[in-house]
């Protein structure tokens, strides 16, 4: 089995380093997307290795942008193009794997042709959408660059109804971080570039990369082999579309998941947790 592991950067070269040596294997090829805003050098002067490619066409993201959604597109053909893999994984720079990668690959064995990806489909008695419909049903400009785009924002919110959702799909989120199979990512590939309205529905929206893609599944044929994202996360409880940053305190709670990876860490913020988790890894059975 083949997997493609594609991880989004954009600081934290070591930390990226550290991530893709505790989770080697043969089976594994990391493709590494740095964003163009950032200086690439210190990367590829750290991370070098037979199974490790960088992305050519480069995106500048912007944070909760639509710019994440074509940067993602971008790096799907890119891996796709090699036409070698059975399984693409989309991880960033700050997650950490807290399994062995012989227990990814036997885990993907014993759970085949399965999308895991949280889709949470819209529904205003849904908790997740309860808290984040705004993002949704308002105009977000956050994608366009112009003066005075908030006050705009503002007074467009005011005066207009709730944007009326496409009659084409579910809209669906929740997560922007996925390990599919790689004819589902062949599929998302060319459902972005054929939904045009979709698309151009998704440019207003505020965090559209947690959207696009679970939308896109949801609506499709792969929508049987949906199941829950393989990343532990925890959310801030302020609501502010960041997860919390994970530290020793949370040690027991993360080795305890039955999740693949974790999310998200900082080096620099608390490095004692990295190494317990290096150290775990290294003590574990493979399978």
């Amino acid at each position: 089995m083949k997997i493609a592991i594609l991880i989004a950067v954009h600081k934290y070269p070591l930390q990226v380093k550290r991530l893709i040596e505790a989770f080697q294997s043969d089976q594994f090829t990391f493709f590494i997307h740095v964003d163009k805003k950032a200086d690439i050098s210190p990367f590829r002067k750290l991370i070098t290795g037979e199974n490790i490619i960088f992305i050519n066409n480069r995106t500048k993201v912007e944070w909760a942008g639509f710019s994440q959604v074509v940067a993602t597109q971008t790096c799907m053909k890119e891996i796709v193009a090699f036409d070698n893999f059975d399984y693409m994984t989309f991880i960033s720079g700050q997650d950490f794997p807290i399994k062995k990668p012989a227990y990814f690959e036997n885990f993907l064995i014993q759970n085949p042709n399965k999308e895991f990806i949280s889709c949470v489909p819209f529904d205003l008695e849904n908790e997740w959408w309860r808290r984040n419909k705004n993002r949704v049903l308002k105009y977000n400009l956050n994608n366009w660059k112009m003066l005075g785009k908030f006050k705009i924002q503002y007074v467009l919110n005011r005066i207009t109804p709730n944007r009326t959702l496409p009659k084409s799909h579910i809209i669906c989120g929740n997560s922007n971080w996925f390990c599919i199979t790689i004819d589902c990512a062949k599929y998302v590939i060319k459902s972005i570039e054929k939904e045009k309205k979709l698309l151009k529905f998704f440019k207003f929206v505020w965090g559209a990369d947690e959207m696009v893609i679970p939308t896109i599944l949801y609506n499709s044929p792969f929508k049987v082999n949906l199941t829950d994202s393989i990343v532990y996360v925890e959310w801030s409880k302020i609501n502010d579309g960041h997860p919390e940053t994970l530290k020793i305190k949370d040690l027991d709670n993360i080795l305890s998941s039955e999740k693949i990876f974790a999310r998200k860490f900082d080096i620099y913020d608390d490095e004692k947790i990295i190494t317990q988790i290096e150290q775990q890894l290294h003590n574990l059975k493979a399978i």
